[in-house]
């Protein structure tokens, strides 16, 4: 091989290393197999529990990314022998410790639901933060944090808010920790992983942070909502831990879940004396459950919401009996929404009222919904007894067809001098000189729209000019959906609506599937400034392009600008 001037070969300095690192041997990469560890943290603001299965050793790795550049200049330098390696290895030491720490603390902060750490309770100790946490946070006082969290608390809740703002720092984990900012609190949805469902610990866990939760964040809750929770095992559970935790719970609301225990009920009526609203929407309940519930705490209810499809007379004479201080009562029997069911479809209920109106003499609102009422013994039209003086809100609206008469109209509503709002949808044989003879005087809801193909059997086809003309000076909604009314004694109607001496109260008007003109729309638009939705779907007499819903402030100018030229001139 030639040599230059100076004796050295050109070709010497590029194999050396190469010479070098073909002594060292690499060992292959063996994927280092972990085991599924159950977890519980917080995902979405919807859904407040999630199980998932994280797998420590996939989201660390003891190896640290190198650049291809970086390998150049290593390959281009000299090892320097033994020593090089030596370096080589600490590093590596120095980095899977690194590793190992850090999964160490992702494992234990992801063991908490809701995002709280369990160390971070009133008596744990506050380790010293560092330099880069010092700031406006730490000096700011506990008590005006308090105040602000309280703001966003009452909009949105505390859940996921404050979970949230405890991992901020440590000053805002103390301010989130206060249980007055506790007093509602919702769990809307515990979503389990397919292969993680039938599987008891998973269960277990949810009880223990349940519990910690109850102990350290509730005790002064005041309101508690369970949503979507489809197992009984798990609602039993938390019923039990809120009412011997939670001494001032007065709300509870079980909506979309399982069928709670015989003696779950009852515990929570006979464990919390200053509970006084239940929600049980879409909920199944035991017949005996209920009424056991309703013969522990029946005396101090005042709010109830009922779900139930059979033994109706059952569930009122338990109220009747009693609740004598109830204000707000709602069954309803969630019947599908088909159009191929008919009446006799609809569960039946003959119950005398007047049982009910002497048991709650106070009720204020009263939804008997998707079921067909029929009156109950021989009712006299002019009977001064019963009735409920303090009613302002009747709801007996169906999805299908109900075949209630006036006599059962008649007879909740004789004495109710205070009605506010009545929903009869879906009640087709209700006729005008009922409603014309209701003691209500002051009426700002009223609903009369038909569905499902009802229209035909409308009892409303005259004088609807006369019901709309009696309560036009206080109507703030009107829904006359597909009522079959003759089209002058409409218009009249709607002129009346919009006489000055109404007052323009008008809001929201409902006019689908009518045979409303252009000149009672026009008077409506023109007098009604408030006016805020315009229903005008399949209405024949109306122009195209106007046969739709209207609710926005833009739709409203448009319906105003090709409207109201041609009557005004």
């Amino acid at each position: 091989m030639a040599s230059r001037e100076d004796g050295t070969v050109p070709s010497a300095k590029r194999k050396a290393p190469a010479a070098i690192d073909s002594g060292v041997s690499k060992k292959p990469r063996t994927s280092r197999t972990s085991q599924a560890e159950l977890t519980v943290v917080q995902r979405t603001d919807n859904d407040m529990l999630v199980i998932e299965t994280s797998w420590s050793g996939s989201v660390l790795s003891g190896r640290r990314r190198v650049s291809a550049g970086a390998k150049k200049d290593a390959k281009r330098k000299n090892s320097g022998g033994k020593g090089k390696k030596l370096k080589t290895l600490a590093k590596r030491k120095r980095v899977k410790s690194t590793a190992s720490k850090r999964a160490e603390t992702s494992d234990n902060s992801s063991k908490f639901v809701l995002e709280v750490d369990k160390a971070g309770g009133s008596g744990s100790k506050r380790e010293p933060m560092g330099e880069e946490d010092v700031g406006w946070g730490t000096r700011l006082p506990e008590a005006v944090l308090v105040m602000i969290f309280q703001c966003v608390v009452d909009e949105d809740g505390p859940v996921p808010f404050l979970c949230r703002a405890a991992r901020v720092c440590w000053l805002w984990r103390g301010a989130a920790a206060s249980p007055v900012l506790w007093r509602r609190v919702q769990i809307s949805r515990c979503c389990v992983e397919p292969q993680l469902m039938g599987r008891s610990s998973s269960k277990s866990q949810i009880k223990s942070t349940l519990s910690w939760l109850v102990s350290n964040r509730l005790p002064l809750m005041q309101e508690f909502h369970l949503s979507g929770w489809n197992d009984q095992e798990m609602v039993d559970y938390a019923i039990r831990v809120v009412s011997s935790e939670c001494h001032q719970l007065s709300c509870v609301r079980l909506n979309r879940c399982a069928k709670p225990g015989n003696e779950t009920l009852l515990l929570l009526g006979q464990s919390c004396a200053g509970l006084h609203s239940l929600d049980l929407k879409d909920t199944s309940v035991e017949i005996s459950s209920a009424v056991a519930f309703l013969e522990a705490a029946g005396d101090r209810l005042q709010r109830l919401w009922l779900t139930a499809s059979n033994n109706l007379n059952g569930i009122l004479t338990a109220i009747s009996s009693n609740c004598p201080a109830l204000r707000v009562l709602e069954v309803d029997t969630r019947m599908p929404m088909s159009p191929e069911m008919s009446a006799h479809k609809l569960p039946t209920l003959s119950f005398p009222f007047t049982r009910l109106q002497n048991g709650c003499p106070h009720l204020q609102v009263l939804r008997l919904m998707n079921m067909c009422i029929t009156p109950s013994g021989r009712v006299q039209l002019d009977q001064d007894t019963g009735g409920f003086p303090e009613l302002q809100e009747l709801s007996l609206a169906t999805m299908d067809r109900s075949s209630m008469a006036d006599t059962t109209l008649w007879q909740l509503l004789h004495r109710s001098p205070r009605l506010r709002l009545l929903d009869l949808r879906g009640c087709p044989s209700i006729t005008p000189k009922c409603l014309l003879q209701l003691p209500c005087y002051d009426l700002e809801e009223l609903y009369l729209g038909l569905y499902l193909g009802t229209a035909c059997e409308a009892r409303l086809k005259r004088d609807v000019q006369l019901v709309l003309a009696r309560w036009a000076h206080s109507l703030s909604a009107l829904d006359v959906n597909s009522q079959p009314c003759r089209e002058a004694e409409l218009e009249e109607g709607l002129l009346s609506l919009a006489a000055p001496r109404a007052a323009s109260r008008l809001e929201a008007l409902n006019l689908a599937g009518t045979v409303a003109t252009v000149a009672g729309v026009s008077a409506v638009l023109r007098h009604c400034p408030r006016l805020s939705s315009v229903n005008l779907t399949s209405c024949r007499n109306l122009p195209r392009g106007l046969k739709r819903l209207h609710r926005t402030p833009a739709e409203l100018q448009e319906l105003r600008e090709r409207l109201l030229p041609g009557p005004a001139e």
